[in-house]
């Protein structure tokens, strides 16, 4: 018997690990010539999901797309769209809104089919709470409220408050959690230093170029937006995004080049109002975080290859969570991903049931199984 177990041991060991969790690709972008960006992805129930962004080709035009699966990922649809994707909001698992480079639209059919509601220019995010209730945001230094389901927006006056050149402000980041609420932007004053170059074309002066801090716009309620608190404060990164759970709140900040790290995942806690770094490292850039509930923490970004960050050839992905301790420390582990998954952006979302998804710029879907 010790015999046959020594003999079976190395194929018990590898069926053992055939069965392990991991990131595992649902679905890839192949098509000779062509790339898809995958910009943002939304799972409003377990078997209705939406991925959105641009397939880009050298023989025709841009084409502004949504993907949509209606049985948790088994086959994907792709839709067309007339306007390049910004934004996404759902309310269940049929009604969305798509916020776009010249105005919102609405799909009462999981995505399937759109209509225009409204022309609007300079939007960069979008939030509805509810079929009626809504928000939405951008350049130049604008936040809209919306009552009807989109059908109307007023300008949100505390938007204008805080003293900012408009030109150089926006509002880029909504996130809510019951009444809580906030709405997050800057002010970034054009620069001499800045180049009409991309920084990968120029990768001596963007890595020598000291970042400066910015300020930061932040309007927040805890009363379900019946009235608004406008502040600003200098802070070195751009927040990217925002999330905010019953106990606290997770921040990311995206660095320049010349800065120490490229990224950093921020703590908000609501009773002492501080901030603590959960996670920055040099060679991890992330650029996506998801909070399953008040206690777990997923996060995904892609390795930073040396001093320069903004090398155009995307690297391997990198995920990992982590479960908040009660003095709210964090150990992060690393989840297994697919050795096929590079990208230089990730997206990682998840299903009201807490099944995790992952998309990257390179026209990959991955989910956790």
């Amino acid at each position: 018997m010790a015999f046959l177990h020594r003999l079976f041991l190395p194929f018990l060991i590898v069926a053992a690990n055939a069965q392990e969790q991991r990131w595992k690709v649902n679905y890839f972008f192949d098509q000779a010539d062509s790339t898809f960006e995958i910009r943002g992805m939304q799972f409003p129930s377990d078997q209705r999901g939406l991925a959105f962004g641009v397939i880009s080709s050298t023989k025709e035009k841009e084409k502004p797309v949504v993907l949509i699966t209606s049985n948790g990922g088994a086959k994907w649809t792709e839709v067309l769209l007339k306007e390049h994707p910004v934004a996404l909001s759902c309310v269940g698992d049929s009604q969305c809104w798509l916020a776009t480079d010249r105005g919102i639209w609405k799909s009462e059919e999981s995505g399937r089919d759109w209509k225009k509601l409204k022309k609007m220019d300079g939007l960069i995010a979008i939030h509805f709470n509810s079929a009626k209730s809504g928000y939405a945001s951008g350049y130049p230094k604008a936040v809209w409220k919306t009552t009807d389901g989109g059908l109307t927006w007023t300008a949100l006056a505390e938007s204008k408050k805080i003293e900012s050149n408009a030109e150089t402000s926006s509002y880029e980041v909504i996130a809510q959690n019951g009444n809580k609420m906030m709405i997050i932007g800057a002010s970034r004053p054009k620069r001499r230093d800045d180049s009409l170059f991309p920084d990968w074309m120029e990768p001596e002066r963007a890595s020598s170029r000291r970042e400066w801090p910015a300020l930061t716009l932040m309007l927040d309620t805890v009363n379900g937006g019946q009235s608004w608190n406008a502040t600003s404060a200098s802070l070195f990164g751009h927040i990217q995004s925002v999330i905010l759970k019953d106990t606290f709140g997770i921040s990311l900040l995206v660095h320049e080049q010349s800065f120490a790290v490229p990224s950093e995942v921020m703590l908000i806690n609501y009773f002492g109002l501080q901030t603590a770094a959960l996670y920055r490292e040099k060679d991890r850039a992330i650029s996506s975080v998801y909070a399953e509930n008040n206690k777990h923490v997923v996060i995904g970004g892609v390795e930073a290859l040396g001093s320069f960050r903004a090398n155009p050839i995307p690297s391997k992905v990198h995920i990992l969570q982590g479960t908040l301790s009660e003095n709210n420390k964090i150990v992060w582990l690393e989840m297994p991903v697919d050795y096929r998954a590079v990208a230089r952006r990730v997206v990682i979302a998840g299903s009201p049931s807490g099944k995790l998804w992952a998309a990257t710029d390179s026209g990959m879907i991955l989910e956790w199984k």
